[in-house]
């Protein structure tokens, strides 16, 4: 029997200069619910849009000096995973011959002067690069920093954001889920290896959970080049885009969103049944 050594794709980063844009679009124009709202920190502004499968978390950070000089801003920058347990999944994935980080915890002063753990995140190294970051991601319940009220567990917060995505019905896109993220590399044939270590599955397109499949293919660098957005109609979708100025690449199959409102942002929409 495989070991579950997560349940989900949590969020997916977004890295911008500025959030509000990117926000204002998802939020107010394609009427997706905001799952973390707008957050001025010393550190960084950032927000998230709930998918209710996972999230897209805009993050302008205050510094990007861990980004290489001649990246360009928006990206996509990574992706967390839900462990059930992270140190039995780090201990599973070392027994695999994949490495990960030290596990780093973002700890605050509790309500009671204690300190307490909001959460936990340990990037899963051999998967990731300064520009394309693949991470556990394991959530306290007595964090301080959280936009809900009362001690959620991850499974009460995920059916919070799926709540709160089905009452807006999916937005004038009719948005489902998102789908796919599709990644490239240098090395096909190891990262496709490794890729079947952290999931378990012999195959060269990976189940993540929750409707989310991983897609790899060959490419300069290790990246996220695309993310896939299922919609009940795609001419539905179509039409909408189109009305609004911002419909991008048109094929039968599947439309994307115009880079004149999503600057070297790659998503697609695709539909389902």
């Amino acid at each position: 029997m495989t070991t579950q050594l997560f349940n989900g794709v949590d969020h997916i980063m977004v890295r911008v200069e500025k959030t509000e844009p990117l926000l204002a679009l998802f939020s107010d124009r394609f009427s997706l619910p905001t799952s973390w709202p707008l957050q001025h920190m010393e550190f960084a502004t950032y927000a998230w849009i709930t998918l209710g499968n996972t999230n897209l978390e805009f993050w302008a950070a205050a510094d990007n000096s861990d980004l290489p000089a001649e990246q360009s801003l928006p990206l996509f920058s990574g992706f967390a995973l839900d462990p059930p347990s992270l140190s039995d999944s780090i201990e599973v994935l070392a027994k695999r011959g994949i490495a990960c980080k030290t596990p780093w915890a973002f700890v605050t002063p509790g309500r009671n002067g204690e300190r307490v753990t909001n959460f936990t995140n340990a990037v899963i190294l051999d998967v990731s690069t300064s520009t394309c970051c693949v991470f556990f991601c394991e959530w306290g319940i007595d964090g301080t920093i959280f936009p809900w009220t009362g001690k959620l567990t991850a499974q009460d917060r995920r059916l919070r954001e799926q709540h709160q995505f089905d009452q807006c019905g999916g937005g004038p896109l009719g948005v489902i889920r998102l789908s796919e993220i599709t990644m490239v590399s240098p090395d096909l044939e190891r990262a496709t290896q490794h890729w079947q270590a952290i999931t378990g599955q012999a195959s060269e397109t990976f189940d993540l959970g929750r409707g989310i499949a991983l897609t790899l293919h060959a490419g300069k660098k290790v990246e996220i080049t695309s993310i896939v957005l299922a919609v009940k109609s795609l001419a539905v979708a179509r039409d909408f885009l189109g009305s609004q100025s911002m419909l991008g690449n048109d094929r039968e199959d599947e439309i994307s969103i115009g880079a004149n409102v999503c600057p070297d942002l790659c998503i697609r929409l695709k539909e389902v049944s």
